[in-house]
């Protein structure tokens, strides 16, 4: 059953008989709840993405990661020219995904990872060509990434 967060998941599971949650050692403890198992991701850099939302951008910092979000014509080869400036650029994409546009079936807007930071002149110039090949494009944000520790 999905919820809203793992937290949330943690305290159902704590009124709920013959249920369980996929949650933190400190969620489970705070809830009183028994570990069945640890370690059970499918990728051991697993990692939840947590935002945290301003109106400033982020101060730049040695290697970062860009999230913008846009969508563009139901037609073929829109995605590929919106991505193309990117390419250009030399700006690596780390993450797309679509979802679809709510109210137009079959349509979809993506979001978009790439390594740089929005105040890097590739970038810029990258972002206003996109501009001119979408429909609508927000750039969420730049921020550091994220180093994994084993």
């Amino acid at each position: 059953m999905p919820t809203s967060s793992t937290s949330y998941a943690a305290k159902i599971a704590k009124t709920k008989k013959k249920s369980a949650a996929i949650c933190g050692r400190l969620a489970a403890e705070l809830n009183g709840l028994n570990i069945l198992d640890e370690g059970i991701e499918d990728h051991p850099y697993n990692a939840t993405r947590f935002w945290l939302i301003g109106r400033a951008f982020a101060r730049s910092s040695e290697r970062c990661k860009t999230s913008i979000l846009f969508n563009v014509a139901h037609k073929p080869g829109t995605l590929f020219q919106a991505l193309e400036p990117l390419y250009k650029a030399g700006l690596n994409l780390t993450l797309i995904q679509s979802r679809p546009l709510p109210g137009n079936p079959f349509e979809y807007f993506f979001f978009v990872d790439f390594e740089g930071d929005v105040g890097e002149e590739r970038v810029e110039e990258a972002l206003a060509a996109m501009r001119s090949r979408v429909e609508r494009l927000r750039v969420l944000g730049s921020y550091p990434q994220i180093k994994f520790i084993k």
